[in-house]
């Protein structure tokens, strides 16, 4: 199961250090991990990330934790299924890949050749 999740790269930077992601803000609120679904991904990035941040898009392996996946249903700004995964943080090792968006004209993009 792939899933992703969108970082900065300070974030990025610290993953490499400590072995597993950082939780944000929202994690600690909510007390889960936030992830993605591939269409949400830029959706995410041009929400919460600026240029400054040079954020990337972690590809994960979500069958590492599936059973403790928790799938919010679409919403009206979201039109998409949101998981969270009831986790203490996201490991390195659930990581496949890292990928840093681009950025042209005020917008992130993101070229997926996993597809």
């Amino acid at each position: 199961m792939r899933l992703f999740r969108v970082i900065s790269k300070t974030i990025w930077d610290q993953t490499q250090q400590l072995g597993y992601v950082p939780r944000c803000g929202n994690d600690h609120k909510l007390d889960c991990v936030h992830l993605n679904i591939e269409e949400a991904v830029l959706f995410i990035a041009n929400k919460y990330f600026v240029y400054a941040e040079a954020p990337l898009v972690l590809e994960i392996d979500g069958a590492l934790f599936s059973d403790r996946i928790e799938w919010l249903p679409p919403s009206d700004e979201q039109p998409w299924l949101q998981p969270r995964a009831h986790i203490d943080n996201l490991p390195q090792a659930a990581i496949i890949t890292a990928t840093p968006l681009s950025y042209r004209d005020g917008f992130f993009g993101w070229e997926n050749d996993k597809q």
